[in-house]
């Protein structure tokens, strides 16, 4: 009995050996599926911690970029605002200088044509009076004749009815009117009885003398009309000359406002874009925050 008990005992003990590599082996192997396992835990929980981190990055760069462009949109619009206010004065004071240049171009079309008028008219007066002068010495006494004495009224009535004609050059002339109407012709009859009494003929320097004093007021008159002429024109060109440079300026002005204001208008366009794409990138990192928050 001892005999067969020997190999039964080794027989058992083998088996047990075998049993206690086997469970080694499969511990051994469960190990490495364990820490297999633990690694590729371990490093999905570093991609998800790394994927969290970028995603958060992304986020608050999506946010930064959003308020940029909001700030961006906020600067543009108060540049174009004020731009536009800017650009709205100037045409308003160019309009305004425009109208004022208007009224005073017209103003002196009125003006120039009165003293034009009147230099014409003490032009042919004295022409006319010249003219009576040469007469004399043919024995035609000054203004005494119907027909020399008409055209030369008119001449002077023309005169005083022109309204660059002085109120005291006015009144001048008008005596001198009725005297060529009255006392003239009275005189130079009388002058004409007492040189057919003593028998001799008119004499010329009388008339010249009566004449003369027609013609120094004339002259007078004339001087200052053509004066206050030249005046005016030169006040015209002094006027239209600054209203030149105004507009230049105002002109030269509102063409780099407008071009300031295309540039703003660009980079209001831009920063909106750059809006519209971090408010995308946003939202996209925001969804996938809360992906990865989920998982």
């Amino acid at each position: 009995a001892g005999e067969f008990e020997a190999p039964a005992v080794q027989q058992a003990l083998k088996l047990l050996s075998n049993l206690q590599t086997q469970v080694s082996e499969e511990g051994k192997e469960a190990e490495k599926v364990f820490d297999d396992e633990k690694k590729l835990c371990s490093g999905r929980s570093r991609e998800l911690r790394h994927s969290h981190e970028g995603v958060k990055t992304e986020l608050a760069k999506s946010d930064a970029e959003l308020a940029q462009a909001n700030i961006e949109i906020d600067t543009m619009s108060t540049k174009i605002e004020e731009l536009a206010v800017a650009i709205a004065s100037d045409e308003n004071d160019l309009k305004e200088a425009q109208k004022l240049r208007d009224e005073e171009a017209s103003v002196f079309v009125k003006e120039e044509q009165g003293l034009m008028s009147t230099v014409d008219a003490l032009d042919r007066a004295l022409a006319i009076v010249g003219h009576e002068q040469r007469k004399v010495y043919k024995s035609q006494a000054l203004l005494q004749m119907e027909s020399t004495a008409t055209p030369l009224v008119e001449a002077l009535s023309a005169v005083v009815e022109a309204s660059a004609v002085g109120a005291a050059d006015r009144q001048r002339l008008q005596a001198l009117i009725q005297s060529s109407q009255t006392t003239v012709a009275t005189e130079d009859a009388e002058d004409a009885d007492v040189d057919a009494a003593l028998g001799v003929e008119p004499s010329p320097v009388a008339y010249s003398s009566k004449s003369g004093n027609l013609v120094g007021v004339l002259n007078e008159v004339l001087e200052k009309a053509q004066g206050e002429l030249e005046k005016l024109r030169r006040e015209e060109q002094e006027k239209l000359h600054s209203f030149q440079l105004l507009k230049q300026s105002l002109e030269s002005k509102m063409k780099y406002l407008n071009r300031d204001m295309a540039s703003a208008q660009e980079l209001q366009t831009e920063a909106s874009q750059k809006k519209a794409t971090a408010e995308k990138n946003y939202e996209a990192a925001k969804k996938s925050m809360s992906e990865a928050a989920a998982a």
